[in-house]
C-alpha cells in the first residue's frame, strides 16, 4: 500500500469514526489494498465503526423508568420541594416535552445534539445520574455506520 493510498483509506475511516491506522491495520490492510480487494478493505475497517444519533422514544422511556429518572424529571420539573428542582428544572421540563411529544431525543453531533448532550452532563454533575446511566444513555443513540466498498474503490481511485 503507497503512502498516498493510506493517506485515502484513512481519510474515509476517519470520517466514518475511526482513529488513526495502527501499525498492525496498515500491515492487514496492504495485500487487500495490493489486490484491490475493495469489498474485504471495506469489511476489515467497518466493524466497531458508529455514528451517534437518536435515542427512540421507547429507549429513551425504557431507559427512564428502570433507572427511577422518569420520577426524578417529574419532581425536578414540578416540585420545588426536589433537590434538582433550582438547577434541572428547565432541562427537566424540556425532557417533559419530549415524552409528552413521543420525539426521539437528539443525541447527534448537531446542534440540537450537542445541546442535549451538554445538557445530560448538567444532570451528572448535579448528581440526579451517575456516569454510567449517562453513558447507557448516550450508546442508545450509537447506530452502526460501516463503510461501503464503493466508497474504498473511490478513495483508491483517486489515489
Amino acid at each position: 500500500m503507497t503512502p498516498t493510498q493510506q493517506a485515502a483509506l484513512q481519510a474515509v475511516y476517519t470520517a466514518h469514526g475511526g482513529g488513526t491506522f495502527s501499525a498492525q491495520q496498515v500491515t492487514d490492510l496492504t495485500p487487500l489494498v495490493t489486490a484491490r480487494n475493495d469489498a474485504a478493505v471495506a469489511a476489515y475497517l467497518s466493524p466497531g465503526l458508529t455514528v451517534q444519533g437518536m435515542v427512540p422514544i421507547s429507549s429513551f422511556l425504557g431507559w427512564a423508568a428502570s433507572t427511577g429518572m422518569r420520577a426524578v424529571i417529574e419532581d425536578a420539573a414540578h416540585s420545588s420541594a426536589s433537590p434538582y428542582y433550582a438547577t434541572l428544572r428547565s432541562s427537566a421540563l424540556a425532557m417533559l416535552d419530549i415524552i409528552a411529544n413521543k420525539t426521539d431525543l437528539d443525541l447527534s453531533s448537531s446542534a440540537m445534539g450537542q445541546g442535549n448532550l451538554a445538557m445530560l452532563g448538567a444532570w451528572v454533575t448535579a448528581g440526579a445520574i451517575n456516569s454510567a446511566q449517562e453513558a447507557a444513555l448516550v450508546a442508545m443513540a450509537k447506530t452502526p455506520n460501516p463503510i461501503t466498498y464503493t466508497e474504498i474503490s473511490a478513495a483508491l481511485n483517486g489515489a
